[in-house]
């Protein structure tokens, strides 16, 4: 149990930071639980774990180093998914720029068959643009066969 001087501390201390609240009843408590809070339990004694080889006594028991390295694996492993996530998202900016860029040289990746048709389709719209008399002069003259009905 607290001797006075501690307990008069904890008294000022309470008054000092918690004035709105009632102090508690420090000294009021159970012979009975004193004897409990002064023996030691099997799992909170430091005591019972022993020391390292060199001599470094232990704080911690076998459960909760491995909890503690299973926590740290966990972290370890979240932030190298989290940072090759954000490789693929950078990744991704970077060939969509590319792609932008390469869209404005004009140069087209596709091979495909039906975008090569379109192409030459709007290649053949240029000439739309050319005036009727340009086109006459151009076209070769006709001659229309009519077919032969009946026979000879």
């Amino acid at each position: 149990m607290l001797d006075q001087a501690e307990l008069d501390r904890l008294k000022q201390f309470h008054a000092a930071h918690f004035s709105n609240q009632p102090t508690p009843k420090l000294a009021s408590i159970p012979e009975r639980r004193r004897g409990m809070a002064a023996s030691p339990t099997p799992g909170n004694d430091c005591d019972e774990l022993g020391f390292y080889e060199d001599g470094t006594k232990r704080t911690l028991t076998d459960a909760q180093i491995k909890m503690f390295r299973h926590s740290e694996i966990q972290r370890l492993l979240s932030e190298r998914r989290a940072t090759q996530a954000r490789e693929k998202k950078r990744q991704k900016r970077k060939s969509a720029a590319n792609g932008h860029k390469v869209a404005a040289s004009g140069w087209k990746p596709h091979s495909d068959p039906r975008l090569q048709t379109q192409e030459r389709n709007i290649d053949a719209l240029k000439y739309d643009d050319e005036s009727t008399s340009e086109a006459k002069e151009k076209a070769a003259p006709r001659s229309f066969l009519w077919p032969k009905l009946g026979s000879p």
